[in-house]
């Protein structure tokens, strides 16, 4: 569909004197045209973009730090996990000294995620508190899940499935001069009502904020759109 553009970076976004936005790509500075414009693009990556627009964005965006992580998948026969995995997973306190943030038990968590009599799980390693470990091998990261979260499950088998992601700007943290941040972002968007910001630098990091924040912003423009609708 031509609605949709894929593989296409942005260079810029200004307004024109008729108040649409201008969105100039590196496509052979093709430019696309919008009445309303909602951005879920992380704050590193929106700074520059706004710099003409909203000239006090790019320094507010400056104090959204994302820091490493790593996450493990492992996946696992039913019967080579003793534990009874009905729960949601667990967090680890910073005070003991692991190398793990926590794990997931996402086979736990959806339906039909995992095959039948299978487990499987989602461990993040590295943010704040050890963001070298994301460069570790992919050795060294199994070795910590083997270390840090098997043996809280029983499991004393290598898991039949193994995938790592690596995310060098994965978890945002809200610092205390996160405040200036959505400050900023406010006016940028009383002083154009028709520009939107959402994504997980902003109004929480997890996926449930995301989806709520969003579903939020796109109801106020459908509100917005319906309001100036002829009669």
């Amino acid at each position: 569909s031509d609605s949709l553009k894929l593989n296409t970076p942005v260079a810029s976004i200004t307004k024109s004197q008729d108040g649409t936005f201008r969105i100039s790509t590196g496509d052979n500075n093709q430019i696309y045209t919008a009445d309303t414009l909602i951005c879920a693009l992380p704050a590193h990556a929106s700074a520059d973009l706004f710099r003409e627009l909203a000239p006090d964005l790019p320094q507010a965006f400056a104090h959204v730090r994302s820091e490493p992580i790593a996450v493990v998948c492992t996946g696992h026969e039913r019967t080579d996990v003793p534990h009874k995995m009905d729960g949601f997973g667990f967090l680890v306190p910073p005070n003991q000294n692991k190398s793990v943030l926590g794990c997931i038990w996402t086979s736990s968590l959806f339906d039909n995620f995992a095959p039948e009599n299978r487990v499987y799980l989602r461990t993040m390693i590295g943010g704040a508190i050890h963001p070298e470990h994301v460069e570790q091998s992919d050795d060294q990261l199994l070795s910590h899940v083997r270390d840090d979260v098997f043996p809280h499950l029983g499991i004393k088998t290598d898991p039949q499935f193994l995938k790592i992601y690596r995310h060098l700007r994965g978890i945002p943290q809200y610092t205390l001069d996160h405040v200036k941040t959505l400050t900023a972002l406010s006016k940028a968007e009383s002083d154009h009502p028709n520009l939107h910001f959402t994504g997980n630098s902003y109004h929480g990091i997890s996926m449930n904020d995301c989806v709520k924040h969003a579903c939020e912003v796109t109801d106020r423009e459908t509100v917005s759109l319906t309001s100036t609708e002829p009669q």
